[in-house]
């Protein structure tokens, strides 16, 4: 076995004998998160925040876990600092209890003041992707949007998130999935090094109509703003920055989970 080691610090390693020992071929990269950069199948990289290994085509989280909501779909997820969040977009059709929750297809209905979900333009194509929209009713629902020992952000704990990668004004290029397959035309300074591998799923504004696929994500938070409004995050495709927004909780967002 060959190992080629990129360092910057001196690592104290202890290793007790009875533990396996994990071969791999390629190197280990320190603080390098650019996916230009070359790399064997098999190289792991320390992006700063987490750990990732490259497949081939892309670096993918080595330190993660996964959890499953009511409807049996399951989620990557991955810790950053003291936080445990999923690293996809929620796609469940049921409450925490097993109730349906509305799937909300036509304007005039998506309007009412009642907890819902689509897909982008209704389309189910668009949900094997990027999940499923829902309005801030579904988010605080009582029972349950999110899996059991799991919740929906608030605006403070988003906040923790973008202090530990380093302040909302660097933290959008560290949040989102790197590359053009998803983010288009371009993904201005996307290098994933958080692993949060935000996707550009769009929105569902209150009147029903859709905008922003493969431009921008927005994620709710479960802290209201005002009397018709809630926080929420946003990533763009020409920002490295992410963006605070006040949304109105008539808005179909992307929704992500928190371990409690």
């Amino acid at each position: 076995m060959r190992i080629q080691l990129v360092v910057a610090c001196v690592f104290n390693i202890l290793v007790a004998l009875s533990q396996p020992i994990l071969e791999t071929e390629g190197a280990i990269l320190l603080a390098i998160t650019q996916d230009s950069t070359p790399a064997q199948v098999g190289a792991i990289r320390w992006t700063g925040y987490v750990f990732q290994g490259w497949r081939g085509s892309s670096w993918e989280n080595l330190s993660s876990g996964t959890v499953a909501d009511y409807d049996g779909i399951r989620y990557k997820t991955i810790k950053l600092g003291h936080q445990e969040g999923m690293t996809e977009n929620l796609k469940t059709t049921h409450y925490n209890n097993g109730e349906d929750i509305i799937n909300s297809t036509s304007d005039f209905t998506w309007m009412f003041p009642t907890a819902s979900w689509c897909w982008y333009n209704n389309l189910s194509s668009n949900g094997i992707t990027y999940g499923r929209l829902y309005n801030w009713h579904a988010v605080v629902d009582s029972r349950g949007l999110c899996p059991t020992g799991w919740h929906i952000p608030d605006d403070g704990e988003w906040t923790v998130l973008t202090d530990f990668l380093g302040g909302l004004s660097g933290a959008g290029g560290k949040m989102k999935e790197v590359g053009l397959v998803y983010w288009q035309p371009i993904n201005l300074g996307a290098t994933n090094a958080s692993g949060f591998t935000g996707l550009p799923g769009g929105l569902r504004s209150s009147d029903g109509t859709f905008a922003g696929l493969g431009a921008d994500g927005h994620w709710w938070s479960s802290t209201v703003s005002d009397s018709t409004r809630a926080w929420s995050i946003l990533l763009d495709l020409d920002e490295k920055s992410a963006r605070k927004l006040s949304a109105l909780r008539g808005s179909g967002y992307s929704v992500r989970c928190l371990k409690n």
